[in-house]
């Protein structure tokens, strides 16, 4: 009889079990002895876990199976061939398949028998169970090493591994190199350019040679500001664990913070650009239809500018081909927006009210399903005061629910938007506006606009889609493009006034580093941040109330923190109204290195 041998062995299961290969394949040799097997050949896997099959030997003896090399598969337990459930079975079927007979000397068992496939089942079990065990004791360990600050593995570039203490101390020639690193991307070189310059310049490396991912695993490792992140390549975010003053840096906060902002620019070099805002939620003002997005590009002096488009691509739409701008739509949303923050911001009530455009017929049948169910809530009382026998209630009720049943679908048929409500540009009467020859004036330009101004297209398109299902629009014979009406989405139509300025601010923080928006401030507050902040008044910048001079000082101190320590963004009242946006900008001394 052909067979082959497997033996496997982990460090951790050789201290706990003491199954070492020698005495493996001891027992093993002695039972094919004893039993006549004729050993074909020996699969080792040595120091690799039972966790999946992925191990050489073990590929290799799935390969022997298929081609009829041996006839049974011997080895010393079920958790030496796996320690999953799932691949414990996948294996038993192969072998079936492949006419191979298990043999497992320490667990004596016929798993070609039900109850020999039980048992078979119940050792995976235990042995799943054991080795989660393992695996949770050495991560124990490993992390406790590492809030001990002893490093758990090879020294990362920059650092050596003291022999006797096990915490990292920095090598001073590959520190120097690292610091390099930083102040190339810092100056916003590709990780590409600065593995290049470094391959130039015979930058210090002990073995291997300078390439981009190299480099980019340098500038993403915190370990160069003192702070180890156990479990990064491998864990959830939430799960790493960090470690704090773990060792002594070697660049400093503010140059870690730059190139952060720095990488995020050139992984994607076209990031936030060329991205269409309105894709898939303006309706054609002839056929009803979305129209499809679509981008030009103009090159003038070297300089190209793309242009964003909507157009009807419906060929039986009297308007097909019909380009839309959508700056123009982007221009009118914006002020639309604008204003329902200024009128949330100054009052207590929601800010949308439902426009009356369902059909009388329709009402009609709402005012029939809501009778419908008063007299089916009174048959739940009947039922509890038992005035009526069952039964009658049963049938009563059924044909209750059968006559809604039928409305609804009815009401469906006349009315099929009815679950998506519409709030159409009507609202804007509630507004703080004047009309001059049909136009809209509006006398707050402030807030809503200046903080989507600062957001990239990216997350502009993002914040659109969330408070936005659809807009419908018209345009006249001059190519005048109006906002008709707006299909906000449940998500904002739910939302009360303080609750919606919360959202929106959480909104804008999710998606635009450096600016954090806070809660609104008063007089008072404003006093005490003034000794940390230097303020800037979105008020007074609308009015032209600045030089020159000071707003590109403004300018030059929030670039200059921007992606360093931040700014802020907030509202300032006086009383109960909001009356002016501040922009908060550290006063802080920025280290240049």
């Amino acid at each position: 009889m052909r067979c082959g041998v497997y033996v496997r062995v982990s460090t951790d299961d050789q201290r706990d079990n003491g199954y070492s290969i020698d005495s493996q394949l001891r027992m093993i040799k002695e039972y094919c002895e004893k039993n006549d097997y004729d050993i074909v050949d020996i699969y080792n896997d040595a120091g690799h876990s039972g966790k999946d099959l992925m191990r050489p030997e073990m590929q290799r003896l799935l390969k022997d199976i298929k081609s009829k090399k041996i006839d049974k598969l011997v080895a010393i337990k079920v958790d030496r061939l796996t320690r999953n459930n799932y691949d414990g079975f996948w294996l038993l079927n192969y072998c079936e398949e492949h006419d191979v007979k298990i043999e497992l000397i320490l667990e004596p068992y016929d798993v070609s028998t039900a109850n020999g496939e039980m048992i078979f089942g119940m050792n995976l079990v235990f042995g799943q169970r054991e080795r989660k065990e393992i695996g949770a004791r050495t991560k124990r360990a490993m992390e406790e090493m590492a809030l001990e600050k002893i490093h758990p593995s090879k020294a990362p570039y920059g650092y050596i591994r003291n022999k006797d203490t096990g915490h990292l101390e920095v090598e001073p020639i590959e520190a120097q190199v690292v610091k390099e690193i930083f102040e190339l991307c810092k100056k916003g070189q590709l990780t590409r350019n600065i593995a290049t310059i470094m391959k130039d310049n015979n930058a210090y490396l002990k073995r291997g040679k300078w390439a981009s991912d190299r480099v980019y695993k340098i500038l993403t490792n915190s370990i160069y500001i003192g702070v180890f992140e156990y479990g990064k390549y491998k864990r959830k975010p939430q799960d790493v664990l960090r470690v704090e003053n773990y060792c002594e840096s070697i660049i400093d906060i503010n140059t870690w913070n730059t190139t952060r902002a720095n990488l995020e620019k050139n992984k994607h070099p076209n990031y936030g650009e060329h991205i269409h805002l309105f894709a898939g939620l303006v309706k054609c003002p002839i056929c009803n239809e979305i129209l499809a997005a679509s981008e030009s590009f103009k090159t003038y002096k070297g300089n190209t500018k793309v242009y964003y488009h909507l157009r009807c691509k419906n060929t039986s739409c009297k308007g097909y081909g019909y380009h839309y701008n959508s700056d123009k739509i982007e221009d009118k949303l914006k002020r639309i927006l604008n204003e329902l923050t200024r009128f949330m911001y100054d009052n207590s009530n929601e800010i949308i009210t439902c426009s009356s455009t369902k059909s009388k017929e329709v009402k009609e049948i709402e005012k029939a399903i809501e009778k419908l169910k008063v007299q089916e809530k009174r048959l739940v009382d009947l039922y509890l005061s038992s005035t009526l026998d069952v039964e009658t209630i049963n049938h009563k009720n059924d044909v209750i629910k059968k006559e809604i049943d039928k409305l609804t679908k009815k009401k469906t048929t006349l009315d099929p938007d009815n679950d998506f409500k519409e709030y159409t540009v009507e609202l804007l009467k509630k507004l703080d506006y004047e009309e001059d020859n049909g136009d809209f004036i509006f006398k707050n330009n402030l807030s809503f606009t200046y903080l989507f101004d600062s957001l990239n297209r990216k997350a502009q398109k993002e914040l659109i889609n969330r408070l936005i299902s659809s807009i419908e629009i018209t345009r006249d014979n001059k190519f005048n493009i109006e906002i008709k009406s707006i299909k906000f989405t449940e998500e904002f139509i739910s939302k009360s006034t303080q609750d919606y300025i919360d959202y929106l601010n959480e909104l804008l923080a999710d998606n635009n580093i450096g600016i954090t928006y806070k809660e609104q401030i008063n007089k008072e507050k404003l006093l005490e941040l003034e000794n940390d902040y230097t303020i800037m008044s979105l008020v007074k910048m609308e009015n032209n109330q600045y030089t020159e001079e000071e707003l590109n000082n403004y300018f030059d101190l929030m670039k200059e923190h921007f992606y360093v320590d931040g700014i802020i963004n907030c509202p300032y009242i006086e009383g109960n109204n909001i009356v002016d946006t501040l922009i908060l900008i550290p006063k802080t001394e920025l280290i240049n290195v």
